[in-house]
């Protein structure tokens, strides 16, 4: 290999790693660049010959592999992110207990089954300030998407055997022969920049009584101290507000015998 095929090439791998670090040696309109090459090709590189093959050497064992271990952590990054995002949406059920707003993880479903329009809308919301729940564009949007959250939320919530605390004061409906509480569900994906696991939406169930109260309460605690405890009763607040309000776009409400 030529001598300065080789600091050609040296020179662009470490351009390569000095941007993934946010350095960047090819700036000034290329200016950096081909002033390099000009200096490369002609400059008498007599005084490499003895050290070709011990750069080449480096290139090949050293150089070479930090750059597709790299590469491989980014794309392996990527996909990562894409299969939570294409595979998962939660499904959460959240309480208030002694002033204070509490959640469990009852499992997920495929996200895949509320469509392509999904995707389409929360493209870019790990990129820049976005609304934490999701509100379809479409009343058949918004119809398709309460029945989803609905049929596929409520096996989770009718066989979860250790959530009956979250109906121990709920407002009861229905007939003295069959009593139900009313449970109000919205699908969420709160701000990817106040959330550490923001990478997949999640189906955010509560009991309307207790979602009324804690619009009403002066103060109720975040289950967390946290940006991120803050953010989810936030969302429960906007998912409150819009369900009295009637902006029950996309939001379901469950009928759950008591």
């Amino acid at each position: 290999m030529s001598k300065k095929v080789i600091l050609t090439v040296v020179f662009l791998v470490f351009a390569a790693l000095a941007s993934l670090v946010g350095l960047d040696f090819l700036s000034g309109d290329g200016e950096n660049f081909w002033a390099f090459l000009s200096a490369v090709w002609t400059t008498d590189l007599a005084w490499l010959d003895k050290y070709a093959r011990l750069i080449e050497l480096g290139l090949t064992v050293i150089i070479l592999p930090i750059v597709a271990k790299i590469l491989r952590h980014n794309r392996e990054q990527g996909k990562m992110i894409k299969k939570k995002l294409d595979e998962t949406t939660g499904v959460v059920i959240f309480g208030l207990f002694d002033g204070k707003l509490q959640s469990d993880f009852l499992g997920g479903i495929k996200t895949a089954l509320f469509g392509e329009w999904l995707f389409d809308l929360i493209v870019g919301w790990n990129d820049n300030p976005s609304p934490n729940l999701i509100t379809p564009p479409a009343n058949y949007q918004a119809d398709y998407m309460r029945e989803v959250v609905a049929a596929n939320a409520s096996p989770f919530i009718l066989q979860s055997r250790r959530i009956d605390c979250y109906f121990a004061q709920a407002r009861a409906h229905g007939t003295a022969h069959y009593k139900y509480a009313k449970l109000v569900l919205g699908l969420a994906r709160p701000d990817a920049h106040k959330l550490k696991s923001q990478d997949y939406p999640r189906i955010i169930a509560i009991e309307e009584s207790q979602l009324r109260a804690i619009l009403d309460a002066e103060t109720v605690e975040p289950q967390f101290e946290t940006d991120e405890g803050q953010t989810w009763l936030q969302t429960i607040r906007e998912l409150g507000e819009a369900h009295f309000a009637g902006r029950d776009n996309g939001i379901a409400v469950l009928e759950i015998p008591l």
